[in-house]
């Protein structure tokens, strides 16, 4: 480390000389002739240039330029009149835009600090690292002393480029979900698909985190008033949420009487960074505040922190249409006679219905969802002014000579009964959502209820009863005089994307699970008759509700795709890498012995142990295998102090399996059983 302290010193004061000669002229300056002389002498010297880009400038600092991470660039451009004394003069890490500046007072060099320029945004900007020291206190021109202030400031920018080095890697994986991402707003629905342990359901959850994005509804949805959180470096309880704002959270501490504003945009930014392994910044304004939050945020599983949006399920091969779409279940009767049998959504049904809803209402204008709003706020009213009328009357309100409204405690409807025997005890139901459905389909007559497909069949088998309780509803809006009703005006709401995540969806009988609804992947947006009355037999699968599922190639007891369903998914196959790079302790040697026992290549050609009946790709070992596993804390999370030893993971999972697809016909060969049980771990 001390050579390249001194390798830096070295470089930072050629750059101050550099910078004080060209701007000044004056051989008088300390560093002139240890570092500018003999270049000016011989007529070699190099003003100005982008080292960066392969400028001779670069050449001036040839012995001071590489470092164990990296190159540093020399880059000198004048401003107007040959005045040096400009951001266009800077060190950098080789294809970054970490820098290291001059700060000048007057014609005179004082200190460097270091920024970043954000090149790749339009328009570009700058951000100062906060790392700044004098050249006094940097030690420069002083020998070979090395002062603390010194090695911060290396370390910090080395540090910084180091990290930028992660980011770019995470970057660089992050493509492929990116792509894959981008096919599924394609195509609707993909299928990933590979050998066990390539990570298939954890990349889905990362492509279905890139559909959904944090948003601030869900921010507000999370964060509780009065809780509190910890700070941005993990000391608890340090802060208190005191208010959620239209556009940012308020945070207080013990230790300060000041409010901390971070808006949901910087703290949705460092959520972002945070998911994606990429250490956010904590440096500059509300850092800290948004960072804090994120944190937070991000101690809630994925399921938890989106659960309106994201379902995750997992098939079987028992599972059936009645599991996973719509079905009939049997629940107490109300009135305490029997059982009642209901079709009601499933699954997908109901997750459908939650996406449509929300596709439905994002295409309406302000003013429909004003109304809406209002409206619905006004049944409440009616609720409560029929049932004071149903009291009135002593326990019935007459619709006809015969029939009328009785009390009741039910939640979700109103019940009527008629005076004669034969009826059920506490009456039929008329359901409040039908009410509200039939209102906003401009429903006024009997015939409308019986042709309106999107209300229960009870409404419609009892259209007479139904028609005279919408009606008064109708009535009673008119008596409010809704359209001249001071309303709060609503704000427009967004459209947002459902994930459901089918694991190993290829373990149940599609055809069977699927039925209809074939169709309805194909044609989004159009309705396909479901089998079950829900609301009607209308099902449909809207534009915002994508479907990734997972498949395990090398399960060959399962279910068949066919041709059908095939050509409505996309295929994504996502095989083994080699992971001796990546942030994980990786035992590389065992992943390479194993897979030598599959193919002699990229998973293209057969080793003499595969069988010619399986493609190497679909049968061969996953990465996830030989990544090192640790004790989990109480919050679930990796204990890194505490590896688990990985020769039981290799007794007990990887042996294991390689010896079932001895047994399977999968590996063959003599001495196939002795290459499994002589393989060994390096870690």
């Amino acid at each position: 480390m001390l050579e390249e302290y001194l390798k830096f010193k070295k470089l930072l004061e050629y750059f101050v000389s550099h910078l004080d000669w060209i701007q000044n002229k004056q051989s008088t300056f300390i560093g002139y002739d240890k570092y500018i002389k003999s270049y000016v002498d011989d007529g070699s010297f190099k003003m100005t240039g982008q080292g960066y880009d392969g400028a001779g400038i670069q050449n001036q600092i040839k012995g001071w330029e590489s470092y164990s991470c990296g190159k540093i660039c020399i880059n000198v451009q004048g401003n107007f009149g040959n005045n040096y004394k400009s951001v266009k003069c800077y060190l950098n890490w080789d294809g970054t835009g970490l820098n290291v500046l001059a700060r000048w007072k007057n014609n005179q060099i004082t200190g460097l600090y270091q920024d970043e320029f954000i090149y790749w945004e339009k328009p570009t900007r700058r951000v100062n690292s906060g790392k700044e020291y004098s050249l006094e206190k940097l030690k420069l021109f002083e020998a070979d002393e090395i002062s603390e202030e010194f090695i911060d400031f290396f370390t910090t920018f080395k540090q910084r480029f180091e990290t930028f080095q992660k980011n770019e890697k995470i970057e660089k994986l992050m493509s492929s979900i990116y792509k894959n991402r981008d096919l599924l707003k394609y195509k609707k629905q993909i299928i990933l698909q590979g050998p066990p342990g390539t990570g298939k359901t954890r990349e889905a959850k990362l492509i279905a985190k890139e559909m959904i994005g944090l948003t601030s509804d869900i921010i507000k949805n999370k964060l509780v008033v009065g809780s509190k959180i910890a700070n941005a470096s993990g000391a608890k309880e340090y802060y208190t949420i005191k208010a959620l704002n239209d556009d940012s959270v308020s945070l207080i501490s013990d230790r300060t009487t000041q409010d901390w504003n971070p808006s949901y945009n910087e703290i949705i930014e460092k959520y972002n960074q945070l998911t994606k392994g990429i250490e956010p910044s904590n440096k500059n304004g509300m850092d800290p505040y948004s960072l804090a939050v994120a944190k937070h945020l991000n101690e809630f599983k994925f399921e938890e922190l989106f659960e309106e949006q994201f379902k995750i399920i997992q098939f079987h091969p028992s599972y059936t249409y009645e599991d996973f779409v719509r079905g009939i279940v049997a629940k107490p009767n109300s009135d305490g006679e029997g059982i009642l049998y209901e079709a009601e959504n499933k699954t997908l049904g109901a997750f459908a219905k939650n996406a449509l809803d929300n596709f439905v209402d994002s295409n309406k204008d302000v003013v429909a969802i004003t109304k809406e709003v209002k409206v619905k706020e006004l049944f409440e009213n009616f609720v409560e002014y029929l049932n004071d009328e149903i009291e009135k009357a002593n326990g019935f309100y007459s619709l006809t000579d015969n029939v009328g409204l009785i009390s009741s405690d039910d939640e979700y409807a109103f019940r009527y009964k008629g005076l004669n025997d034969g009826w059920l005890k506490n009456g039929n139901r008329i359901l409040f959502k039908d009410i509200l459905q039939s209102y906003f389909a401009g429903d006024s007559v009997r015939k409308h209820i019986k042709n309106n497909q999107k209300i229960s069949g009870l409404a419609r088998q009892h259209a007479s009863y139904f028609v005279r309780v919408l009606n008064l509803f109708q009535k009673f809006i008119e008596d409010e005089n809704l359209e001249n009703n001071s309303i709060k005006t609503e704000k427009k709401i967004d459209q947002k994307n459902y994930v459901l995540i089918v694991d190993e969806i290829n373990r149940a009988n599609l055809s069977s699970v699927l039925g209809e609804l074939i169709y309805a992947l194909e044609y989004r947006g159009e309705a396909v008759e479901s089998m079950y009355d829900v609301e009607g037999k209308e099902l449909i699968l809207p534009q915002n509700l994508y479907i990734i599922g997972t498949m395990n190639t090398a399960d060959r007891s399962v279910g068949h795709i066919d041709y059908a369903i095939r050509r409505r998914f996309a295929f994504v196959n996502v095989l083994p890498k080699d992971l001796s790079n990546e942030e994980v302790v990786f035992d590389n040697q065992l992943f390479l012995a194993v897979k030598s026992l599959f193919t002699t290549d990229d998973y293209k050609t057969h080793s003499v142990n595969l069988s010619k009946e399986f493609d190497p790709k679909d049968v061969v070992l996953g990465h996830s295998y030989f990544i090192q596993q640790y004790e989990k804390d109480e919050k679930g999370k990796e204990d890194k102090t505490k590896p688990i030893d990985f020769q039981m993971r290799l007794e007990y999972e990887i042996k294991p399996i390689l010896l079932e697809y001895v047994k399977d016909g999968i590996l063959i060969g003599n001495d196939i059983v002795n290459k499994i049980e002589q393989l060994e771990t390096s870690i």
